[in-house]
């Protein structure tokens, strides 16, 4: 028998965050540099310092430095 749900969508987020359970959700919060590591884990380790993800009045920002 394969992994639940939860479990599914716990390892596509690498195990990082706090999932919250609510009446029809599963809530998941993580900081900035939580999701930056999740979506950076597959870059080659030269070019990881190129983007940057931030969180500026609500809106997540993701700036990849071209040159």
């Amino acid at each position: 028998m394969g992994e639940g749900l939860i479990g599914s969508i716990m390892k596509a987020f690498g195990n990082i965050g706090t999932p919250k359970l609510t009446e029809k959700e599963i809530i998941i919060e993580m900081t900035p540099q939580e999701l930056e590591s999740i979506v950076l884990k597959s870059f080659p380790p030269d070019k990881r310092n190129l983007v940057k993800i931030e969180l500026h009045e609500g809106r997540l920002v993701i700036r990849v430095r071209l040159f």
